[in-house]
């Protein structure tokens, strides 16, 4: 038996393809396909000749107003397309050029590259000359050629004008004006009446009282009166008040004199006396601000302080700075070079030479390095610790660390620190008394150590 197998349509429909015609040349070239390049266009050789005889006999003063002629005139018979026409081996030289003979131009290349300059054209690689797409329209307003003139020759005076720079830098003086946010510290200022001698020293707390601020003349009566107290009593609270009273007197009445400056000087010197540092730095700021003024005063004596200062707080950027500013004169002075020479010694941990400075101080500094020598003399014995086993003489440590009370100051700084009691007692031979001859430098380290944590950190305002 037969089986018939009928096969079912497909779901798509077939399409027959279409005949395509080849496509032609004419076909794949673009309607909007670019024009052709212009046409390279070269000068009339009678041309670049009658450009060589303006320029030949042209003077030099006149060489701007050639090349604005023959721009006219070339622009012009260029546009009418003439250039080749026109007769220019017969072509007379313009009237306004004189014929005292000028630089004579360099070449015929030259000449024709001015040419194309002032036409509007610019010369091809191969050397001919071609059109710009803008070319300079000879119809241009005077404003507009002017403009180009001016950038033409903008090169021409490389050297500017210094004397115009300096009037346009000139700034007109304008009346200042009132404003009610900026202190008129003239108005305030005052002049004292009040002709006591002592007076109490109060902070300010408002506009200071012209009957209670002594004058000059009255301040300099008071400083003498407290100069003579403080030989006979020194009362360091009762200078001190009095003193800073009178600083007080000359700040509200804006003086800054060699007066003020001497009262400066006289506090910084009894507060030094007195170890009072806060009080000591207090003047030293301002002495500082009054040396600026050129003020007479002892500026040699008081850089070598700021010095000493500087060293004790330990802030090695005020020291940096405090060098560079040193002037030559300032160095070669005594006291200002034994300032360094401690510098030296402690940037160096030379503490041999550090306690000799420290017995040769010249003025008040010894009263500076008393702020810092015991912090000294505790790193020095760090070292001496570590340097020399198993003991050391007292009596080295004495001279070593530059005691100037003897053998009573050296056993007072051993028991400060801890160390009294690893001194070794030997009997004298002479007198048959014990006395104290070696120090156990192992066992003493680190009792050193420790007593050394207590400098870390330095009171800088140091006022009692």
């Amino acid at each position: 038996m037969s089986t018939t197998i009928k096969f079912e349509k497909p779901a798509y429909l077939s399409v027959k393809s279409k005949k395509v015609k080849p496509l032609t040349p004419n076909v794949l070239e673009s309607k909007d396909a670019e024009p052709s390049p212009k046409k390279k266009e070269e000068w009339p050789q009678s041309l670049k000749d009658y450009v060589q005889r303006v320029f030949a006999t042209v003077a030099e003063e006149d060489y701007d107003q050639a090349q604005e002629e023959l721009k006219n005139l070339v622009g012009k018979y260029h546009a009418e397309s003439k250039l080749w026409e026109v007769d220019w081996e017969n072509m007379p030289i313009p009237e306004y050029v004189s014929f005292a003979i000028g630089k004579k131009r360099s070449s015929q290349q030259h000449d024709t590259d001015i040419l194309c300059f002032l036409c509007g054209w610019h010369r091809s690689g191969s050397g001919n000359i071609e059109e710009r797409d803008q070319p300079i329209d000879d119809t241009l307003g005077a404003a507009e050629r002017a403009r180009r003139e001016k950038r033409m020759r903008r090169f021409e005076n490389d050297k500017p004008d210094v004397s115009a720079a300096k009037k346009s830098a000139r700034v007109p003086y304008t009346p200042p004006v009132y404003n009610a946010d900026v202190i008129d510290w003239d108005e305030y200022t005052i002049v004292g009446t009040c002709t006591k001698l002592e007076k109490n020293y109060l902070r300010l707390t408002s506009a200071p009282d012209p009957s209670t601020v002594r004058p000059v003349s009255v301040l300099r009566k008071t400083l003498e009166l407290l100069k003579d107290k403080w030989r006979e009593n020194q009362n360091y609270a009762y200078i001190c008040d009095q003193l800073k009273s009178v600083r007080q007197d000359l700040t509200v009445q804006r003086i800054k004199s060699d007066f003020t400056v001497s009262v400066y000087e006289i506090h910084a010197r009894i507060a030094l006396e007195k170890g009072d540092l806060g009080e000591y730095n207090q003047c030293q700021t301002q002495l500082k601000q009054l040396y600026e003024y050129n003020l007479n005063g002892h500026v040699m004596e008081f850089t070598a302080y700021r010095i000493l200062y500087q060293l004790h707080t330990r802030n090695p950027s005020d020291i940096i700075a405090m060098l560079a500013s040193l002037t030559p004169a300032q160095k070669e002075d005594p006291a200002v070079r034994h300032a360094l020479q401690v510098r030296t010694a402690l940037a160096t941990s030379n503490y041999h030479s550090l306690f000799k400075l420290y017995n040769v101080a010249p003025n008040m500094g010894g009263y500076l390095m008393d702020q810092f020598v015991e912090r000294e003399r505790v790193e020095a014995m760090k070292t001496i610790c570590k340097a020399y086993r198993p003991s050391i003489t007292v009596e080295f440590l004495n001279t070593t660390l530059g005691f100037l009370g003897g053998m009573t100051e050296c056993m007072s700084f051993l028991k400060t620190i801890g160390i009294v009691q690893f001194l070794n007692q030997d009997e004298d031979p002479a007198t048959g008394k014990k006395k104290h001859q070696y120090l156990d430098t192992k066992m003493s380290l680190p009792y050193v150590m420790e007593a050394g944590k207590k400098y870390q950190k330095v009171d800088i305002k140091g006022q009692i």
